[in-house]
């Protein structure tokens, strides 16, 4: 069952949010398997090592749980053989004519087609966990202005990565394909374009729901914000959990199939 939450994992998530050591990385230092840093009592190098696959494992497990939340209006959702942007780089989900464009074509007085959308999905860090040039554990991003902190500063970095590698490549195909970064943090913020996403996905399993609701009834936005908030409390269970086995699969080495999840 996807939303079980062991209390090994619960245990981690409390201390990560509330920014207290881990218990079961109290005591000696102990050398990460990357061979480059000690492992923190935080589980800030643990959020951000490559060693051990920790990160692909857990990546791969967020696209599949994405991938059921966004089929669930209808829609067939692709999270293998995506369409490529060029060579082997391609983002991880692809849902075919999801994106209803509004505007006329030219001459024609006539609706396009609709497009399909691909997204990528990234879970970012917010504090440095393997850099030789900051401390382990500082945030790693602040406002010029004032040194104070920018909670939302390594979310919009990361969507912008993706968008500037992976939109035009796509944009420029000859059957052009819409592009969405599909970026979070481990504090569970999310990218306001994935935010947005979301509300309509809401909307469309509103209205596969409906029936014959009219869609600017009150029973049918009370039905919308009811499907609304069931998931945005999957994805945020979704992101609770990535976030903790990231750190628990680094702890013990054990695969993602045997952290309960």
């Amino acid at each position: 069952n996807d939303d079980r939450f062991p209390l090994a994992l619960w245990e981690v998530w409390v201390c990560t949010q509330l920014g207290v050591p881990i218990p079961d990385l109290i005591g000696p230092r102990r050398q990460c398997p990357c061979n480059a840093f000690q492992i923190d009592l935080f589980g800030d190098h643990l959020q951000t090592c490559q060693a051990k696959s920790a990160a692909t494992q857990v990546h791969d497990w967020e696209v599949y749980r994405l991938g059921v939340i966004l089929g669930s209006a209808g829609h067939r959702v692709k999270i293998h053989k995506i369409t490529p942007a060029q060579g082997k780089e391609r983002g991880d989900l692809e849902i075919r004519d999801y994106v209803v464009l509004q505007k006329p074509q030219d001459g024609t007085g006539r609706l396009p087609p609709p497009r399909t959308l691909i997204m990528d999905f990234t879970l970012t860090h917010t504090r440095f966990g393997r850099s030789q040039l900051h401390s382990l554990g500082q945030l790693t991003h602040s406002r010029r202005g004032d040194g104070a902190p920018e909670p939302d500063g390594a979310l919009r970095e990361s969507a912008r990565t993706k968008i500037r590698h992976y939109r035009q490549l796509y944009i420029n195909r000859p059957d052009p394909i819409a592009f969405m970064p599909l970026a979070v943090d481990t504090s569970g913020r999310i990218y306001d374009d994935f935010s947005r996403l979301l509300f309509l996905h809401a909307h469309r399993e509103a209205s596969a729901l409906a029936n014959e609701l009219q869609e600017e009834s009150e029973q049918f936005r009370f039905l919308r914000a009811a499907c609304y908030a069931n998931i945005k409390g999957s994805v945020g269970l979704i992101l609770a959990k990535a976030s903790t086995m990231r750190i628990s699969i680094g702890i013990n080495g054990r695969s993602i199939c045997h952290l309960g999840h």
